[in-house]
Formats: structure tokens, C-alpha cells, sequence
């Protein structure tokens, strides 16, 4: 349907369910665009500057439709969601302006990639000095600076510290009480030091130390120390490492974690297997040489007339012997004890010398003594010390008897000299 007279400049146009408006008899919509559609999805467009192409998304555009209004560049039609919808393509971002009566303007936008989310006011202004504050869903609630959440529930006890029990909720059963400059944990309302810990009757109690992923965060990695349910005090090194006690930001106790071994007052802590070690002085404050006494334990047991070494763990472990450090003058005392279980025989041999590892160099110097204190093994049995050269270590090396169980223990003294 056109205007009767379409020789008049200015005439509609209606076609395909769109109303148009002409400038006199041209065949080109005028600049100002009004566009309407019937049907299912109904909606009126004003556009300003498309010249009458409905498919454009880079003008601007005012759509209204049962289903909302619409601000922004988009393509022609009707888009379900919301009542005022700003944007609505990839060519525009939405964006409010708010101008003041007398001067300036506030916008609001997005940005460019919005994401899509709903985001819930609160249903009252709230109080002075109040933020607002999401639940991570868009709904949000109005809170307190520096207070948690506005509208917080639960109920708090005098000098506990409360604990988050949901997203809004408050409980003071965290079992943390503070105190006169003190604060107990767990099952006290009266801590008796800065930090006291109870977990009550018959329950142990432990701090834990861990290192993250160099020791693991389970209950068995890591440090612990504290008190049994028993009452009996405990300190677990629970890695296999050492564990080392300082004073006057100085070592002096090492326990060795994968030994056992342990020294005091020494440098070079538990480098023997199954030690037990004093290291009493340096000379002149550390400057000329150390002086330490040990004692190691070693053991094994033979079945033939083999020559078998002894090593400190009672089994064959080639890693560990008594070794001797660099720059130290030994002397030593090996007092073996031997039981033939298949004959019923016995021994007792003490071994007495000096040895020293010089530049890597380990030897024996001068002579091995030997006392026999008993013995009445079957001839072939016996019993010897040597230096260890290629391990730089002191030897002990024991022959038993074909087909008889003898089983050997050496107490080894060690009156060592650090010379460098």
C-alpha cells in the first residue's frame, strides 16, 4: 500500500509487513528509518541511519517488542531476556549513560567479552559505610568492611575465636581461646603459656612442621612434636634425614636419619654408621684441629671358614664401615667377641693401633697389638684389623668354621685428632 499521491515529496511505504517513509518519489528509504513487523514476533525499530536496510549491524538502532527494548547495533528482529537490552553485537558493547541536571555524565559498560552472568541487588540500601558482596552466583548482600559479611548469623562466646561455618554463618566452636596474652587451643578455657594446647583426657596433642612437596603433607612427613595421649613427650623426625640440635647458633647434637648414629659438639656429625660420638673442644677456638671420641658397634655372623668383613649394621652393607675423614689421626680399640653356637666355644680378642687418613690417603701407622683376653675356638678361627685404602675406612675382617654358626660382635673406640 503507498500514499495516494506519490508525487508528493514525502510518502510511506508498506510492504512485506514493513512500514517505510520516503523522501518525495524516491525509490531509497529516507535517513529517517521507521520500521515495523506483525506477526509472532512483533516489534517497532527506529533507525536513524540504515537507510532502510533492516539487515545492517553497524548503525544505531531503538527496538521495542513485547519481549523488551533494545539500544545498540544489531541485526532487525526481537531478542528474549531482558527488559532494556544494551548492545546486543559483537560491533557495539552495551553502555548506560547517566547525565547530571547541570553538568557531567556517569557511564556504566562491560567488557568486551562480558561473559554471562546475572547479577541480584539486595532488597534494602543497606547502611553507611556497607559493601556490596557477591555468594559467587551474582546474588549479592550488602557487608561490613573489615567485618565479614553483612547479615551474619550464629552466636559468639567471650574470648573465643569464632570460625565460618557457610558462606554467611559464624560459630565460636573453633575450640581457639585467647586469654591474658595467651591462647589455648582446643579443650581449655584457661591457657597457662602464650601457646597451650590440649585436646582433652587421653588425647595426644602435636604440632607438625612440613615442607611442602620436599617432605609431603601427610600425617607420616614431616616434623612433629608434642605429647601422647599417655602424658609421654615426643619429638619425630618423620623423614629420613637428620635431626639436629643447635645452641649459641652452633651444632651441637646430630642424630643421623638413616643410621641411627648420632655425635655431639662435632663437625662432621654421624659419618659413621651406628655411632655414638663426643666431640669435647676445638684447639685454640677452632683455628688448629678438633679432637673426638667415638664408639661404633659392629656385627655379623658366618657359617664357613671364609674371610668375611664386619660391617656397622649387622648385615652385608658395603656402605657401612668405619670410615675414616680426611685430615684425621685415629687410634683405636676393637674389642671382638665371638660364640661358636654349633660348638659351644667362645673368644675374645682386643686389637689395638693408630691409623690416619692423610690427603685421602688412609694407613695404618706402626703395628697392631694383640691381646687375647679367651679363646678356645677351633684352630683357623681368627679375627684382623687393616686400613681400607680404596674406602678409606678401618677393616675388621673375621674367618669362622666350615659348616658351624659363629656369630661375631666388635666394639670398636675410636680417639680421633683433627690435624687440618
Amino acid at each position: 500500500m503507498t500514499q495516494a499521491n506519490a508525487a508528493l515529496n514525502n510518502h510511506y511505504d508498506i510492504s512485506s509487513g514493513y512500514i517505510h517513509y520516503y523522501s518525495g518519489d524516491s525509490t531509497t528509504p529516507n535517513t529517517n528509518l521507521f520500521t515495523s513487523r506483525v506477526g509472532s514476533d512483533q516489534w517497532y525499530e527506529f533507525a536513524p541511519g540504515n537507510f532502510g536496510d533492516i539487515s545492517s549491524t553497524t548503525g544505531m538502532k531503538l527496538n521495542i517488542s513485547e519481549f523488551g527494548v533494545r539500544f545498540g547495533a544489531f541485526s532487525a528482529g526481537v531478542v528474549a531476556g531482558s527488559d532494556i537490552h544494551v548492545g546486543y553485537n559483537s560491533q557495539k558493547t552495551g553502555t548506560l549513560g547517566f547525565d547530571g541536571i547541570t553538568s557531567g555524565k556517569v557511564t556504566v559498560t562491560v567488557n568486551a567479552a562480558a561473559g554471562t552472568w546475572t547479577m541480584t541487588l539486595p532488597t534494602t540500601a543497606g547502611s553507611s559505610g556497607q559493601f556490596l558482596q557477591t555468594d559467587g552466583t551474582g546474588i549479592t548482600t550488602w557487608a561490613t568492611s573489615g567485618g565479614g559479611g553483612g547479615g551474619l548469623t550464629g552466636s559468639g562466646t567471650t574470648n573465643y575465636f569464632p570460625r565460618w561455618t557457610g558462606v554467611s554463618s559464624l560459630s565460636s566452636t573453633s575450640s581457639i581461646y585467647q586469654g591474658t596474652e595467651k591462647v589455648g587451643l582446643i579443650a581449655m578455657t584457661s591457657p597457662t603459656a602464650e601457646l597451650h594446647i590440649d585436646r582433652g583426657t587421653g588425647n595426644s596433642s602435636f604440632i607438625k612442621f612440613t615442607t611442602g612437596t620436599i617432605t609431603g603433607q601427610t600425617s607420616t612427613d614431616g616434623f612433629d612434636i608434642g605429647i601422647q595421649g599417655t602424658g609421654i613427650a615426643e619429638i619425630n623426625q618423620r623423614e629420613n634425614n637428620d635431626l639436629v640440635i643447635y645452641t649459641n647458633n652452633t651444632e651441637r647434637v646430630r642424630i643421623s636419619g638413616s643410621t641411627g648414629s648420632f655425635e655431639f659438639g662435632g663437625s662432621g656429625i654421624a659419618s659413621r654408621i651406628n655411632e655414638f660420638s663426643f666431640a669435647p673442644w676445638q684447639f685454640q677456638s677452632g683455628t688448629a684441629g678438633t679432637a673426638e671420641y667415638s664408639r661404633v658397634i659392629s656385627g655379623t655372623q658366618t657359617s664357613n671358614g671364609t674371610l668375611t668383613e664386619i660391617y656397622t649394621t649387622g648385615n652385608l652393607n658395603t656402605n657401612a664401615r668405619i670410615s675414616i675423614p680426611s685430615g684425621k689421626i685415629i687410634g683405636f680399640n676393637c674389642d671382638i667377641v665371638a660364640y661358636n653356637i654349633t660348638s659351644g666355644s667362645s673368644s675374645y680378642v682386643r686389637k689395638r693401633g693408630l691409623i690416619r687418613n692423610l690427603a685421602g690417603t688412609t694407613a695404618l701407622i706402626g703395628s697392631i697389638t694383640t691381646e687375647t683376653i679367651h679363646s678356645n675356638f677351633a684352630a683357623g678361627s681368627s679375627a684382623s684389623v687393616s686400613a681400607d685404602n680404596t674406602n678409606d675406612a678401618l677393616a675388621i675382617n673375621v674367618t669362622g668354621v666350615t659348616s658351624q654358626v659363629v656369630r661375631w660382635m666388635v666394639t670398636t673406640e675410636l680417639y680421633e685428632l683433627g690435624f687440618t
